[in-house]
């Protein structure tokens, strides 16, 4: 949920309580396990865009922070990545975005990082949409790690998203309204939280629920 960069009122930095993702999966019952003990553990999360991977990595070190762990986030589509993977150094490493690796630089850079969190019994969660292959030992390294998938977003999980994101924020919402936007708004994750905030702000102007009509309008 980046990808849920939640800014609708209510709702704060990304964590295990404000997520919400598809029923059933997996990997984010592996994760709060992993965020309160996280030694000397290398794991892979991959997803489809928007399938919820960035929201996760900075629960996982919101939650180890509450544990007394210390924790570091990045993405690498920051223009600063090889050089903060340089310098890394953490219990828990969270790598955010391994598939925008296109440099050989980076690729080495996070192929050294991950070597320094195992020698020092030190954990580091990687996630993206595939692994790298600028470096076959980078690659081949990644693909060591446990392994962990989330699925691509369904239109009844963007729903349940958007219902749960709005009842967490207090967006009075008139029945039909998030249907409405799904069938002729974007399918875009973000773009639909942006939107919901836009009405929102709309809604507390005019001191009324999110209608369909302001939906359209």
């Amino acid at each position: 949920m980046n990808q849920l960069a939640l800014a609708l009122p209510g709702i704060g930095a990304p964590t295990f309580d404000n997520y919400y993702g598809a029923a059933g999966n997996l990997a984010p019952s592996r994760l709060v396990a992993f965020a309160v003990a996280p030694v000397d553990t290398q794991i892979v999360l991959l997803g489809a865009a928007q399938s919820g991977k960035s929201h996760l990595l900075q629960a996982v070190c919101e939650r180890a922070r509450e544990h007394g762990i210390g924790a570091q986030y990045v993405s690498l589509r920051r223009t600063d990545a090889t050089e903060w993977l340089d310098n890394a150094n953490g219990t828990l490493i969270a790598v955010d975005d391994i598939d925008a690796i296109s440099e050989p630089e980076t690729a080495l850079a996070l192929f050294a990082l991950l070597n320094r969190q195992h020698d020092a019994r030190r954990a580091i969660l990687c996630a993206g949409t595939s692994l790298p292959t600028v470096l076959p030992d980078l690659h081949s390294r990644l693909m060591r790690a446990e392994q962990l998938a989330l699925p691509a977003m369904s239109d009844d999980d963007r729903r349940l998203i958007l219902s749960h994101q709005a009842r967490q924020a207090g967006i009075p919402l008139e029945p039909g309204a998030i249907e409405y936007l799904l069938r002729h708004h974007s399918r875009d994750l973000h773009a639909l939280m942006t939107r919901l905030d836009q009405l929102h702000r709309l809604s507390l102007e005019g001191k009324r629920r999110i209608t369909v009509a302001m939906v359209r309008g």
